[in-house]
This record gives structure tokens, sequence and C-alpha cells, in this order.
């Protein structure tokens, strides 16, 4: 990872971390904070740095879905129930759908660089 992708993850994390800090001292929002959930986040800072440092696949986007489901269980809802059971549904799609996506677009770039290349070495 370079200096500048660490720098701008730290800065919004803390961002994201001040807002909510604020947002409770004044009463804008009320969340409910379970130190449990902070669990979850021993799933979700792996995966981040395993997506960063060798790419985004099913099995680490499986593990950050999964950490996050977690903090929202813990936070959430009071138990398992149906909206948890629908909440379960769709990050397992996204865990699927995510690195789907990423690949589909990987595949495209290196061919769109190949053709520009042969396209510039026709122009010469």
């Amino acid at each position: 990872m370079d200096r500048k992708t660490i720098i701008c993850t730290v800065v919004i994390g803390a961002a994201a971390v001040l807002a909510a800090a604020v947002g409770c001292a004044v009463g804008l929002w009320d969340i409910g904070f379970e130190p449990e959930s902070l669990i979850g986040f021993a799933a979700i800072i792996p995966a981040v740095i395993w997506i960063f440092a060798k790419g985004l696949n099913y099995v680490n986007s499986g593990i950050y879905f999964a950490g996050i489901g977690y903090i929202m269980y813990k936070n959430l809802f009071d138990g398992f129930s149906a909206r948890f059971a629908v909440l379960c549904v769709l990050l397992a799609l996204l865990a699927a759908a995510v690195p789907a996506t990423a690949s589909a677009f990987r595949k495209e770039q290196p061919e769109s660089a190949e053709q520009n290349e042969q396209q510039e070495r026709i122009e010469e």
C-alpha cells in the first residue's frame, strides 16, 4: 500500500468516528453500542488488509461482510429474528457480488490496455 492510501483511510475512519461521537454527544441520533461488537473488527481489519495486499476475492469479501453482520447483530438486533435473517441473506449476496463485479472489471482492463497498445503501434 502506498502512503496516500493509508493516510486517506485513516482520515476517513477518524472523521467517521468523530462524526458518530459528536452526534451521540449532542443527541442527534441514538446509537446503541455494545462493546462486545468490537469483536467484529477482528474479522474486518484482517480482511481489509488482505484486500489491499492481495486483492479482492470471495473469501476475504465473505470475512469482511461477516464482521459487518456481527457488529450489526450485536448493536441493532435483540436476538435472532426474521429481520436479521433478511440482513444475513443480503450480506451473503453482497459478499458474492462484490468480488464477482471486481473480477468482471479486472478482466476488461488488460484487454483494453492491449488494444490501446496495438492501436498505438498501428498509428506509428
